[in-house]
C-alpha cells in the first residue's frame, strides 16, 4: 500500500508508536480470511468436542430434566466446563477474525512492525538484524506472508510463525525489508 493511500485515522493511531524521525515506507493491513482459515482445524475440532460434552451432561442427568434436590442430580454440572471449553473454541475464528481487522504490517525506514490496535496497543518491532532469514510463502496470485521467526509452542514442537501474514504483493514488502537491512549493513 502507498504511503499516500493510509487511512488519516491510522496514521493518527500509529504515529505515537514511531520513533522520532521514523518514516511509513509501507503499511497493510492482516488479512482477515486467513486468520479465519487459521483456525478453522480448532473450529472442526470443537464441533465433535462440545457435542460429546452436551451428549455426556444429558446422558449424566438420565436424558431427563435434573432435579436439583437431591446432591446427585448435581453430578451433570460437571460436564459444564467442557462445555464452555467448546464453546470457545466455536467462536475462536471469530475472535481470530476481529484481531486480523485490528492488525496492521508497516515498514518503516528503521524496522518492521506488527501493529495490533484495540484497548490496548501491542507492538512487535523487527529490527535488520533480525530480518536477515525471512520466509516468503507466496501464491499465484502475488500474495503470502514473510516469516521473521517461528516460537515453538508445546511439546509436538509446532511453530507459531511470527510476520507478515496474508498480505497483497509479497515480493513489494520483501524487497523493502531487504532494502532496509542492506542500508542497516552499511551503516
Amino acid at each position: 500500500m502507498n504511503t499516500n493511500d493510509i487511512p488519516f485515522d491510522l496514521i493518527q493511531r500509529v504515529q505515537p508508536q514511531l520513533q522520532g524521525g521514523e518514516g511509513i515506507r509501507w503499511i497493510a493491513p492482516a488479512n482477515p480470511r486467513m486468520a479465519l482459515m487459521g483456525g478453522l482445524a480448532l473450529w472442526l475440532f470443537a464441533i465433535p468436542w462440545t457435542a460429546f460434552a452436551l451428549f455426556w451432561m444429558a446422558g449424566a442427568a438420565g436424558f431427563k430434566t435434573p432435579n436439583f434436590k437431591s446432591p446427585a442430580a448435581l453430578f451433570p454440572l460437571f460436564g459444564l466446563p467442557f462445555v464452555l471449553i467448546g464453546l470457545a473454541m466455536l467462536a475462536s475464528p471469530i475472535f481470530l477474525y476481529r484481531k486480523a481487522k485490528r492488525t496492521f504490517y508497516i515498514i518503516t525506514d528503521r524496522r518492521a512492525v506488527i501493529f495490533e490496535d484495540g484497548p490496548t496497543v501491542k507492538i512487535q518491532s523487527f529490527g535488520p538484524p533480525q530480518l536477515q532469514n525471512i520466509e516468503r510463502i507466496q501464491s499465484p496470485d502475488g500474495s503470502g506472508s514473510l516469516i521473521f521467526t517461528e516460537r515453538r509452542t508445546g511439546r509436538n514442537g509446532r511453530g507459531l510463525k511470527i510476520g507478515f501474514l496474508g498480505i497483497k504483493d509479497v515480493q513489494h514488502a520483501e524487497a523493502l525489508l531487504m532494502d532496509l537491512v542492506t542500508k542497516a549493513e552499511r551503516s
